[in-house]
């Protein structure tokens, strides 16, 4: 296959993707506000802790919870430590 074969190929495999992303069948299910809101308020619980990596996670979940308005937003602690300090790179140790 010469190189002007190739990129034709090339190219065209691209267009398909595109299209195939473009005419992405929409979702069947409305969205869900709370899991969207949940995960808002773990990637700033997640930010707090790379900013304060002495503070006990436990106190900035309390004072991330503590800000939220709507009771139904915010995940248990049990269910998100681990994921909290998943989402920080710089923390190494529980």
């Amino acid at each position: 296959m010469d190189q002007t074969t190739l990129l034709s190929n090339i190219a065209i495999y691209i267009l398909l993707s595109v299209a195939a992303v473009k005419y992405a069948r929409p979702h069947n299910h409305a969205p869900d506000e709370a899991s969207v809101q949940r995960g808002l308020l773990l990637k700033q619980m997640q930010s707090k802790v790379q900013r304060n990596p002495s503070m006990p996670v436990r106190r900035i979940y309390d004072k991330c919870a503590n800000e939220i308005d709507n009771d139904d937003y915010i995940p248990d602690f049990l269910n998100v430590r681990t994921r909290i300090y998943m989402g920080c790179s710089d923390v190494s140790e529980f």
